[in-house]
């Protein structure tokens, strides 16, 4: 079975410090990733849209869709998917919530076990 290493899972916050059914951003490893959360699902994206790579974080969110405020292409929060325009999904990153901390990791290279 395929994992990600145990040194590879940053700590993000705790569950409850991430909006419910908003975004909530963090600097992790030098980059700013976009959190989103539904009950206790959470979902990471990079924090860019994949049309002109301009950071997402000021744009609308509702009904669990994020709209690009330069140009107005919608994200699904769950997948990534672009729901307006073709362009390709936001860039995800694995998700876990441990003991109520929430971790990502953001080096995607998985391990043998």
């Amino acid at each position: 079975m395929n994992q990600f290493a145990e040194e590879q899972w940053q700590p993000v916050a705790e569950l409850y410090d991430i909006a419910q059914g908003g975004i909530t951003t963090f600097e992790i490893a030098g980059q700013t990733l976009l959190f989103s959360r539904q009950g206790k699902q959470v979902h990471c994206f990079a924090n860019l849209c994949t049309h002109l790579d301009r950071p997402l974080d000021m744009g609308n969110v509702r009904n669990g869709i994020i709209v690009c405020p330069f140009h107005g292409y919608e994200f699904d929060l769950e997948t990534g998917d672009c729901l307006n325009a073709f362009s390709k999904p936001l860039k995800s990153y694995p998700v876990r919530v441990v003991d109520g901390l929430v971790q990502v990791c953001v080096v995607t290279e998985k391990v043998e076990s």
